[in-house]
């Protein structure tokens, strides 16, 4: 991540980079530039560390919790 709680993304309509707070992971958001819309996926933060499987699986986990944490904000999620 490229700093804490927040990560970079680009939108995949008009390129531009953004930094997105962690805590909208999952989230559909709106780009300010071009209103187009994506869902906050953080790559690195899911990729980074892939040989090492502990790593991973920890990464992997904390994007688990996070989407979880915003289904259930939602109501999506009960």
């Amino acid at each position: 991540m490229e700093s804490k709680g927040f990560y970079i993304q680009k939108c995949p309509t008009c390129g531009r980079r953004m930094q997105i707070q962690v805590r909208y992971l999952g989230m559909t958001l709106t780009c300010p530039h071009c209103q187009g819309r994506f869902v906050a996926q953080d790559q690195s933060s899911i990729w980074d560390g892939a040989d090492d499987s502990s790593d991973y699986n920890a990464n992997l986990s904390h994007v688990i919790q996070k989407l979880e944490t915003n289904l259930q904000r939602s109501g999506i999620l009960s």
